[in-house]
């Protein structure tokens, strides 16, 4: 487990176990249970001399906080601190996080053998289950500004549900496929959904994946950069109140044509996640961004003039950075049979300024994109 301090929680088996602590406890299971848990889950990490003390240290500090601490785990605590083996090992690394380390551990044994607080309640997850079926097809009207702009204003996102997955802590979200309606009209029947073109939500690297499941007899069909096209996105939800009151019911069409060469990510986790409104983006917008991305541009673009910019994160108006999910295209000079990893920021109006890596030769200076789907 890796360390980059020698505060208790510096480190990444400490932070584990105070959160799966915590975390099983809003899962209504008894603090000796999860106890026996914790010890079976980290066997390895309890036979290594330098992750022990971190795993009963974190441990005893989180039962005592909590007004839960066993007294097996206080021993076990107590009998690492007094036999001086992990405040050596930071003396060793260094005289001042040997100094900083012998003060954490003197103020954790003043805790242990002092009285504990009382227990604390814990409050139980409200988990939400996705009520739709498998084929039930969905509308939400296009209304936004953005799909004003966009033109796309009075026509219709449809969402079907094709398989769910468990989302932390327990939720159980849809997976979905999406299409947007060429008019105001619904589609009254399976033969007419069918007439509409599902809207790409992502893709992957050929390479990383061919590369990490070349043992395996998988067809894939990558476009001509090499990128392999995604169609699946999942949708957060976390109680019904999320729900928009606009959405409305199609039908359950079963057996619909699947996108053609779809690429299905090898596991849950690698589906793109998007909620109904979070980051000031309403789940209507993030289908229209998707939309005018591979609709109205990606098509259109060269492979002499453009390029894909796989942005791997980016800094909002807060100033933080966080995950993007966008592929973006831009102008530029950079190898198109390796698409690179950047950084980028974005403006508040929605601008995004990326900066090549300065280990890329062939990726040459920088320059300005849009939102997704558009260009500068």
């Amino acid at each position: 487990m890796a360390s980059w301090g020698p505060k208790l929680y510096q480190n990444d088996l400490a932070v584990f176990v105070k959160n799966e602590y915590k975390d099983n406890l809003h899962r209504g299971k008894a603090g000796e249970e999860i106890t026996q848990m914790l010890i079976k889950n980290c066997e390895e990490e309890l036979s290594d001399c330098d992750d022990a003390p971190v795993f009963w240290f974190a441990l005893a500090n989180t039962q005592w906080e909590l007004g839960r601490l066993e007294n097996f785990v206080k021993e076990q605590a107590l009998k690492h601190i007094y036999d001086g083996y992990d405040l050596k090992y930071w003396e060793n690394e260094s005289a001042r996080e040997g100094k900083t380390r012998a003060k954490v551990l003197n103020e954790l044994k003043q805790k242990l053998l002092s009285p504990q607080p009382e227990k604390k309640k814990f409050s139980q997850y409200r988990l939400y289950h996705c009520e739709w079926n498998i084929g039930d097809i969905y509308a939400i009207p296009l209304t936004c500004d953005l799909a004003k702009e966009k033109g796309l204003f009075g026509k219709y996102a449809l969402i079907q549900k094709i398989d769910e997955m468990v989302w932390h802590p327990g939720h159980t979200i849809p997976i979905l496929y999406v299409k947007i309606t060429r008019n105001d009209t619904l589609p009254k029947n399976i033969k007419e959904y069918n007439t509409l073109d599902y809207i790409q939500t992502g893709t992957f690297d050929y390479n990383d994946v061919f590369f990490s499941h070349s043992n395996k007899e998988l067809n894939y069909y990558p476009d001509e950069y090499g990128f392999l096209s995604v169609y699946r996105i999942a949708l957060i939800k976390e109680s019904k109140r999320s729900v928009p009151n606009d959405l409305i019911y199609v039908g359950n069409f079963l057996n619909t044509e699947p996108p053609y060469h779809e690429f299905i990510p090898h596991t849950k986790l690698d589906i793109q996640t998007c909620h109904w409104n979070k980051f000031n983006e309403t789940f209507e917008q993030h289908l229209v961004n998707l939309y005018s991305f591979y609709f109205t541009a990606a098509h259109r673009f060269s492979k002499t003039h453009y390029y894909i910019i796989k942005i791997q994160s980016y800094n909002n108006t807060n100033g933080q950075f966080i995950n993007c999910p966008y592929n973006l295209v831009g102008r530029g000079l950079c190898n198109l049979a390796d698409p690179f990893v950047c950084y980028a920021d974005i403006s508040p109006n929605r601008g995004i300024t990326f900066t090549p890596p300065q280990n890329n030769e062939n990726s040459v200076g920088y320059g300005v994109l849009d939102a997704p789907g558009r260009s500068q």
